[in-house]
Formats: structure tokens, C-alpha cells, sequence
């Protein structure tokens, strides 16, 4: 079995999280949007060894070139579903890799695009790096995708190991959870998510990473096949809803008009 990866978000940008991921002197950085937080964050026992991107927006990878000035040695694993950015280690669907550096763990990826085309997420060492795909209570616009692709999405999530550490690209959740009591006000796990991410984030703390099985007790893009979700979308939408694809299509929208 793979040891638990010791992982630390870096707060980057206005609300962007830099997950910097270590197994012993060995260090991997996900979706850097900034350089300087790792640099801040690295000292001289730990070593940049691999750059992991989710997608291609510049606040996930606005960070590489410069770490690579700096790190040249550095692996950057990058998906093949878009133009090639940076032409180092191009992988997909299924594919699984154990970055230079990590040789006792294995990250599977899975394509998940709608957030973007290119949009890859990775799994191992006990923890979800999930980009744009999910947020806590939340799922990223549909910029390149459609319902169709989000509830893909959902379906790989679905299928995962719900005790993964899920460590999202952005600090949405106090938001997120405004639209998520919009569609069940009375769901009591996300009212107590609630309580407790209002402490963490009143402390400085950030509310990442939550565990995929408690988003799934309140993240109401998870729970579209759950009665009070279809419910509510159907209300807001003022027509039957026949599947979860057609409720995960009124919930984006909504969200996207949440204010």
C-alpha cells in the first residue's frame, strides 16, 4: 500500500490553491499559477522534482516557466487533450505515472473535461488532485463541456474511493455553500459544513481539502439522484426532470446566475 502523500495548499492569486504534495525529501507541485509560493515554501531539503497540471487556464500554470528557470531538472506532466504548453511528459486517459522523485507512488489520471477540453484529474497517495472539476459543495463552469461532460465527471467520482482527500484548485466554499442551502436548506451535513468552514476561513484556515465522501452528504453537483436536489431543480426550472444529466444542467446554470 502507498503512504499517505503529505500535501499543503499555497494560497496563489486571489483564491487559487498551489497544492505542493511530498513523499520524504521529494517534492511535487500541482496546478502552480505563481512560482513564488513555491519558492517560498520549498527550503534546501526538498527538492522541486515534478510539476503536475490539471488544465491549461493561466492560473494553474502561470508559475512553470519560471519554476523551471529555477528547477530545470523538474518533470512537467501535462495533458495530451490540449495544445502541448510546455512538450515534457504528455499523458491521458488512464494513464498512470509515478513522478521522478515519488517512485513509491502511483498517480492514476482521468480525463474529465467541461471545465475546460484538456481538463485532467489525478488520484493516489490517498488524495484527489481535482483541479476545476470539483470544489468544496461546488464544480467548475462549463467553459469547453456541456451537462453531458460534468456528469461524466461525476460518474468517474462517483467510482473513486470516497475516504481520497479531495484538494481542489480554489477557495470557493463559503460561496458554493450560499447556492448549495439555496437547493437544500435544510440538509443537515451541509449546514454543519457550513458552521465549521465559517471557523476555519474566520481563522485564516482554509476549508481544504475535505474528503470526497462527506462532499458527497452535501455538494449538491454530487447529489443530483438525491430527491431534494432533483426536487429543487425542478422548481427553479419549472419543468420534470427526467435524469441526473438534465438536473446537473439546471444546477450549473442556476449556479451560474447565483448571485
Amino acid at each position: 500500500m502507498q503512504d499517505r502523500l503529505d500535501i499543503t495548499p499555497l494560497p496563489s492569486g486571489k483564491d487559487n490553491y498551489i497544492w505542493v504534495a511530498r513523499a520524504g525529501p521529494h517534492t511535487i507541485v500541482v496546478d502552480p499559477g505563481e512560482a513564488q509560493p513555491v519558492i517560498d515554501h520549498l527550503d534546501d531539503s526538498h527538492k522541486l522534482r515534478a510539476i503536475v497540471l490539471t488544465h491549461k487556464h493561466d492560473d494553474h500554470i502561470g508559475g512553470v516557466a519560471e519554476l523551471m528557470d529555477r528547477f530545470p531538472r523538474a518533470n512537467i506532466y501535462e495533458s495530451k487533450y490540449s495544445e502541448t504548453l510546455f512538450d515534457d511528459i504528455v499523458i491521458g486517459e488512464g494513464d498512470e505515472v509515478r513522478p521522478i522523485g515519488l517512485d513509491d507512488q502511483t498517480l492514476k489520471i482521468h480525463h474529465a473535461p467541461g471545465h475546460t477540453r484538456d481538463h485532467l484529474i489525478y488520484v493516489g497517495g490517498g488524495v484527489l488532485f481535482s483541479g476545476d472539476l470539483l470544489f468544496s459543495c461546488g464544480c467548475g463552469r462549463l467553459f469547453e463541456g456541456d451537462e453531458t461532460d460534468l456528469a461524466n465527471g461525476v460518474r468517474i467520482l462517483e467510482g473513486l474511493d470516497h475516504n481520497l482527500e479531495v484538494c481542489a484548485g480554489h477557495e470557493y466554499t463559503l460561496d458554493n455553500i450560499r447556492f448549495a442551502k439555496e437547493v437544500e436548506p435544510n440538509n443537515p451535513a451541509l449546514l454543519a459544513w457550513e458552521r465549521k468552514a465559517a471557523k476555519l476561513r474566520a481563522e485564516g484556515k482554509p476549508t481544504l481539502p475535505t474528503t470526497l465522501g462527506d462532499e458527497f452528504t452535501y455538494n449538491p453537483f454530487l447529489r443530483a439522484g438525491v430527491d431534494a436536489v432533483r426536487q429543487a431543480a425542478e422548481k427553479h426550472a419549472g419543468e420534470p426532470l427526467g435524469t441526473k444529466t438534465q438536473v446537473l444542467r439546471v444546477l450549473r446554470a442556476w449556479k451560474d446566475d447565483f448571485k
